[in-house]
């Protein structure tokens, strides 16, 4: 008769510790091969800690900015910054059509763009969001 997987975990669960006892007498072992000591300490810290996610999560934020525009009835309605998907989730809001105008990597360029557009064309929208918010 087959083993059910619950059973072969039980039955593997009840030698964890001398399964971790094995990884730290390894890990410890100078004699031992290098890549076999660091592969027991990953275990070891991966069974103490969980393991860790894809590395690139954890890299620099790379997003692009934008700077976009959202034109209504054929009129400049908003000029916004955002990344992602943001100047599409305005549009819909607004009713609007967005074009992207620029794309930075650094908010504080897209900001700065985006603060010299909205002084430059005073959009509707712009000025109703700051009385908003004013």
């Amino acid at each position: 008769m087959a083993k059910t997987p619950t059973d072969i975990r039980s039955k593997a669960r009840a030698h964890t510790d001398a399964a971790l006892r094995v990884l730290a007498e390894i890990a410890k072992d100078r004699a031992a091969p290098a890549a076999a000591r660091v592969q027991a300490a990953t275990e070891l810290l991966n069974r103490g800690f969980g393991r860790l996610l894809e590395p690139q999560k954890f890299g620099p934020v790379e997003s692009e900015f934008y700077v976009y525009s959202i034109h209504r009835d054929g009129r400049l309605a908003y000029i916004g910054k955002g990344s992602g998907r943001r100047s599409e989730q305005s549009a819909r809001r607004l009713n609007g059509r967005a074009r992207v105008r620029a794309s930075f990597n650094n908010e504080r360029a897209a900001l700065n763009l985006e603060m010299r557009l909205i002084k430059r064309f005073n959009p509707k929208y712009n000025r109703l969001y700051n009385q908003a918010i004013g």
